[in-house]
């Protein structure tokens, strides 16, 4: 496994707080820009409406990584119930040519199907949403795929019947300003895909969403 950073305590809609053995010091041998991307993790804001889960990330991504799974909304078997996925911010030991840096991140999202039967410009719709949010944030080389998913569900779950959902895949460069010594903002990058993930699931007409 790549280094695996706890996500402390942050309020009601974190998961893990205080789990045993959470990792609240800086571990020995981490560089600088890691330790401070894992610090900027820690203190961002948490998306309301939004839970959270350190997840590891895989030594054969990257020597360095920050992972974090996201959920948001009610199973309730309803299409529009429930949005999942995940976030990874990997770091090489040297830059790499085909990430444009030593920083990569790597995304994904189950989602509620924004309406129809995936027929027609959904993908198209779902591309251009979340490539806005990516190029607010500052993101380059972007890449990725979106995928129209059916499922039919069978034994205990077989009272959900067939359900119909989007699967979006994507990976980009993130800003990052090391001549200014700023280094990488992990956390407005996590924050910005849970902000995404949040946004695709229907919540009361009163309770607003970015």
């Amino acid at each position: 496994m790549a280094e695996i950073f706890a996500i402390p305590a942050a309020g009601p809609e974190t998961s893990r707080a205080g789990a045993p053995g959470a990792m609240q010091g800086r571990p020995p041998d981490t560089p600088d820009d890691v330790w401070e991307a894992v610090e900027s993790v820690r203190a961002m804001a948490r998306e309301p409406g939004v839970t959270y889960h350190e997840m590891p990330v895989p030594a054969t991504l990257a020597p360095h990584g920050i992972g974090v799974h996201l959920e948001s909304g009610e199973d309730d078997g309803a299409d529009d119930g429930l949005a999942s996925g995940w976030i990874m911010l990997l770091r090489a030991d040297e830059p790499r040519f085909d990430w444009g840096g030593r920083w990569r991140c790597v995304a994904y999202a189950r989602l509620p199907m924004p309406g129809g039967d995936g027929a027609g410009p959904v993908p198209a719709a779902v591309w251009d949403e979340v490539t806005k949010r990516l190029d607010e944030a500052g993101a380059a080389a972007i890449g990725g795929t979106i995928t129209i998913v059916r499922d039919a569900a069978f034994g205990a779950l077989e009272r959900r019947g067939e359900g119909t959902g989007v699967e979006v895949r994507v990976s980009w460069t993130p800003f990052d300003d090391p001549l200014g010594h700023n280094g990488l903002d992990a956390g407005a990058q996590v924050a910005m895909w849970a902000r995404f993930i949040r946004s695709t699931v229907r919540f009361e007409e009163n309770d607003p969403i970015d």
